[in-house]
């Protein structure tokens, strides 16, 4: 092999196997390699390609010089830049610079394999025959399955053109990994512009090989690439208890650089829906975080039945956090979760969250000054039992703490007692204010409800009964001193006083 390779012009070997023994000029045609793998690439010269054609085969591998062909047996690959061709049979026009590929019917199960693929920068084109230019980059394949935008797409025809654009014939649009996808868009022709867009003629929703009543004359669906404005692919499926679904529906919305949008929909044929929008920002050593509102209703049973009920849920959630370079000295951070009781069970399968029996939130601010000799902080946060619906609050916590200061570190005395005493002395002060709240969720969310205009939920008669509030003052006092030279004094010396806003009456009843 290594002789015919040297004097053979139009190819050269990429890696060596075993000598084969075969004498360079006792025939013009090379009828037939065989090798566990065989690797070769065209030269660029022979074959008019901008780059070398890589190609290799486990089983063997047909060079036919006077047609200028190549025949590749057996887990066949092709690497032509970033173009990747896999099959079982691959067969190589060095003239026109078509290729030809396509599996092959199983002895022992019958089944297709070694379906030809075609990768190219990052997408991947599966068929059950396929047939591809290198140098026009056209194509055409026939029983073709590919992705796009986390969908799908199956197709009976498709042809590729110069500018990877994409036309399928009788094409199914799914998110159903299966053979035979239980749910599609059917359309009779789609056109893909990658990571642009996906255009349709009529297209119709099929379920369960049935043409449902959701119906358009067209179709325009923008394909999101990276951050870019369009909309979100759904995906299909059916529920015992709600019907046929359309889930994850939505909507991106990329607003600037630092923030954006997303509103996303379940639609069940039941009657029951979701709906939630959320937003995300982020500015590089500044700040980052996101809100986001989901709220569902979902119908259990049928109207007529005694059993009927709708359950309506939501939820909030929010956080913050800001980067510790934007403003040194001080610190903010929010993480905020507010959703009622049975939420997580009707909207979630992470099995976590369902069994989870509280939802925290805090709120926390901090700030150094005077020379960061003062620490103040504000805090708020609420814990919820999601079994009983019981929350305690505190609203807020404010804490002012002053580092330990030492008024008299210059004191002067002849008595090295006295001096070390007062010298060490030192002062420190720690102030709370706590307005702690306990009350039910179904409580708060009504006087929230039932506030507007200058009035606040916190203000409402139900609540502000509730509050329990007061003020706590502490101030450590302590030194150090030698005394008799080898033994060291260290008192200290606490004063604590503590403020309530409530009291609490109590007499005596003589005549009860």
């Amino acid at each position: 092999m290594l002789c015919f390779l040297l004097y053979t012009p139009f190819f050269s070997q990429a890696q060596q196997p075993d000598s084969t023994g075969i004498i360079a000029d006792s025939i013009y045609q090379l009828d037939s390699i065989g090798h566990d793998s065989l690797e070769f690439s065209i030269d660029k010269h022979v074959s008019d390609l901008d780059v070398a054609l890589d190609y290799e085969a486990d089983d063997s591998i047909i060079l036919d010089m006077p047609s200028r062909k190549a025949y590749l047996y057996g887990n066949a690959k092709i690497k032509y830049q970033e173009i990747n061709i896999a099959a079982h049979y691959i067969e190589i026009d060095l003239d026109t610079k078509d290729v030809m590929a396509r599996g092959i019917v199983s002895d022992s199960t019958g089944d297709y394999v070694g379906r030809p693929s075609l990768e190219d920068n990052g997408k991947k084109y599966e068929a059950d025959t396929m047939r591809y230019n290198f140098q026009s980059k056209k194509g055409i394949s026939f029983g073709v399955l590919t992705t796009e935008s986390d969908g799908l797409i199956h197709g009976e025809r498709v042809l590729r053109d110069s500018q990877e654009n994409i036309y399928i014939k009788n094409a199914k649009f799914t998110t159903c990994d299966l053979p035979e996808p239980h749910f599609y868009i059917k359309a009779d022709k789609i056109k893909v512009i990658p990571k642009k867009q996906i255009i349709t003629g009529p297209a119709n929703l099929v379920i369960a090989d049935i043409n449902t009543p959701l119906f358009v004359p067209f179709g325009f669906f923008p394909v999101p690439d990276k951050r870019k404005q369009g909309i979100l692919f759904p995906t299909f499926g059916e529920s015992q208890a709600y019907g046929f679904n359309i889930r994850n529906l939505g909507y991106y919305v990329p607003v600037n650089d630092f923030l954006d949008v997303q509103v996303m929909g379940d639609i069940y044929f039941r009657g029951s829906w979701r709906a939630s929008v959320s937003s995300r920002y982020n500015k590089r050593y500044k700040y980052q975080g996101n809100l986001n509102f989901e709220t569902s209703s979902f119908k259990i049973g049928e109207p007529e039945s005694p059993t009927y009920s709708v359950r309506k849920d939501y939820k909030i959630g929010w956080t913050y956090n800001r980067d510790a370079k934007a403003k040194p000295g001080s610190s903010f951070g929010a993480s905020v979760n507010f959703l009622t009781r049975n939420f997580s069970k009707n909207n979630t399968t992470n099995y976590q969250d369902i069994i989870s029996t509280n939802s925290n939130s805090s709120v926390s601010y901090s700030r150094a000054i005077l020379d960061k000799k003062v620490n103040v902080s504000i805090n708020s946060n609420m814990i919820q039992n999601l079994s009983t619906g019981e929350l305690n609050m505190t609203l807020p916590q404010f804490t002012a703490n002053l580092s330990r200061q030492m008024p008299f570190k210059n004191f002067y005395s002849k008595n090295e007692t006295a001096k070390s005493f007062m010298r060490n002395l030192g002062i420190s002060y720690q102030g709370t204010f706590k307005n702690e709240l306990k009350t039910a969720d179904t409580i708060l969310v009504a006087a929230v409800s039932e506030t507007f205009g200058a009035k606040t939920a916190l203000g409402t008669p139900r609540l502000r009964d509730d509050f329990r509030n007061g003020v706590s003052h502490v101030v450590p006092i302590n030194t150090s001193f030698k005394a008799l030279k080898w033994v060291t004094v260290s008192p200290s010396f606490s004063f604590s006083e503590y403020w309530y806003f409530k009291t609490t009456e109590k007499t005596w009843d003589a005549v009860g």
